[in-house]
């Protein structure tokens, strides 16, 4: 059934937007060890793996005092090497949670020590990762733009000032990237171990 659902949503994308997916992201960003062994070993017609990696929540318990701003690979049973598409690793993408959250639960928090959230002040929060992470990945439902943060808030206007505010924070320094492009420029630099 999980195959089948994969198969579907592959072909609905490859419909509409004329792409193959090459990252899986489970409802809810649902993860485990488990998982990511079953994503990775998923087959295209060709024979070839059909995923890169793996998008999911950067649990603070599971990482430690690691930080959720760089690739991972989930670790790999005895015997068994997890790779990715290519002779990359599988790797694992975690959401930065707490600017997710900034964004998707607390931008119109009149209450918020940090409201309003103007671009430029989120894009100096993104800069901050520059040394200590290669990677800011925000995740949010689309529900989050018009039903949680309604027009009113100004979240359209965050969401279309944001790009420049982020090149212009750090000229040269900053970038954004799809998940693809993150996986295939950054190796992962640990296991994340989540047996549930």
């Amino acid at each position: 059934e999980f195959t089948e659902q994969v198969n579907m949503h592959t072909r609905k994308i490859q419909e509409l937007f004329g792409q193959t997916p090459k990252v899986f992201r489970n409802t809810e960003l649902i993860y485990s060890n488990d998982v990511a062994r079953y994503v990775s070993e998923l087959r295209d017609d060709k024979g070839e793996r059909r995923f890169k990696g793996i998008i999911c929540e950067g649990a603070d318990r599971i990482l430690g005092y690691r930080s959720p701003n760089y690739v991972y690979r989930p670790p790999a049973p005895a015997g068994h090497e997890l790779q990715g598409r290519g002779k990359r690793p599988f790797g694992v993408l975690l959401k930065n949670y707490r600017l997710s959250d900034d964004i998707a639960f607390r931008f119109s928090n009149r209450g918020w020590a940090e409201w309003p959230l103007s671009a430029e002040k989120f894009a100096g929060w993104v800069n901050q990762i520059n040394g200590d992470g290669f990677l800011c990945n925000l995740f949010m439902d689309y529900e989050t733009f018009g039903e949680h943060q309604w027009a009113d808030t100004g979240i359209f206007q965050f969401l279309e000032a944001l790009p420049a505010a982020v090149f212009d924070v750090n000229p040269g320094h900053n970038h954004f990237n799809t998940p693809s492009e993150a996986l295939d420029q950054f190796d992962p630099v640990g296991e994340y171990d989540a047996p549930q």
